[in-house]
């Protein structure tokens, strides 16, 4: 008999039976999503011209931290 209760259950009489109830109290866990934070990433079309090869081919993408004094300037 597992039922869950909201409060403290009162002991009953039922005729010469006294009902005394006995509670437990658990930890439950709970998993959930929260977004705590979005990525806002823009293409920009670019040329660049290159005399070797391997230069270009080794070069890492370029990353711009976007802080939040220029994010509507961004957008």
């Amino acid at each position: 008999m597992a039922n869950d209760v909201d409060a403290m259950p009162v002991a009953q009489v039922e005729g010469k039976i006294t009902i005394i109830p006995v509670v437990e109290e658990i930890v439950v866990v709970e998993k959930r999503l929260v977004l705590v934070e979005e990525m806002r990433i823009r293409k920009i079309a670019t040329s660049q011209g290159c005399l070797s090869r391997s230069p270009c081919a080794n070069r890492q993408p370029q990353l711009n931290d976007l802080t939040n004094s220029n994010r509507e300037e961004t957008l």
